[in-house]
Formats: C-alpha cells, sequence, structure tokens
C-alpha cells in the first residue's frame, strides 16, 4: 500500500503519509479513509505527509479528487502538507493546495513537519 493513516488522538488530527507511487485509485482511498476517520473522531484536521511521494496520478486527479468531494466536505477541513523530495511531485501538492483554497477549504503546503504542524494546531 503507497499509503498509511495515522489517528493522534490528543492533538485531535489526522495523518496520511504517502510513498511511493500513489494511482489516482489509491489517492481516492487515502482520501476517503482519512476523511471517513475524521468524521468517526469529529476532528477535521489534517496532516498530509508527501515526503516520500513519488507521482502516479496527475494534477487532473487532485483537481477531481477535491471537486468530487466538496459537497460532502466538512467546512472546517484544514490540511498541512508536507512537500515531496522530488521536485516534480512538489508542483503536484502545490497545484492540490490551490485547488483545496479554490473550494473554500484551508490548505497549506509546508517544508517540514513541524512548521506543518504548528499550522495546524493552533
Amino acid at each position: 500500500m503507497a499509503w498509511e493513516l495515522n489517528y493522534f488522538k490528543d492533538e485531535r488530527y489526522i495523518e496520511t503519509i504517502y510513498t511511493g507511487i500513489v494511482e489516482p485509485l489509491d489517492l481516492d482511498a487515502a482520501f476517503m479513509g482519512a476523511y471517513n476517520m475524521a468524521k468517526n473522531y469529529n476532528t477535521y484536521k489534517f496532516l498530509t505527509d508527501c515526503t516520500s511521494l513519488e507521482g502516479g496520478h496527475s494534477v487532473a486527479d487532485l483537481y477531481h479528487l477535491i471537486s468530487e468531494h466538496k459537497d460532502t466536505m466538512d467546512r472546517s477541513y484544514r490540511e498541512a502538507l508536507i512537500l515531496p523530495k522530488m521536485a516534480a511531485s512538489q508542483t503536484e501538492v502545490n497545484f492540490y493546495e490551490t485547488v483545496c483554497q479554490n473550494h473554500g477549504f484551508k490548505a497549506k503546503v509546508f517544508f517540514n513537519k513541524e512548521e506543518a504542524l504548528k499550522w495546524l494546531l493552533k
């Protein structure tokens, strides 16, 4: 599996860790898994660690992901994204941030986990 989900009880956020190639179906499964976990724990704070992401999906897949789910997403949705090491994948993560923001959701990219958590948990 190219992704993993974790829930942090004390800080009340969901972490998604992507590694390697993440195909569009994996992307959707991870997104829905994280979102369903958030509903179960009643938190809409997400930390998405893309440090080891190597691609496997397109910007169209990322746009479709948010566009398809935007009407069912909680408006308190907040996502901190840690940029991947690979430059090509950084462009995709930056695009995803813009798509989220254009649909009215709070999303922001960071270079490291510490800064991402600082923003997410404030």
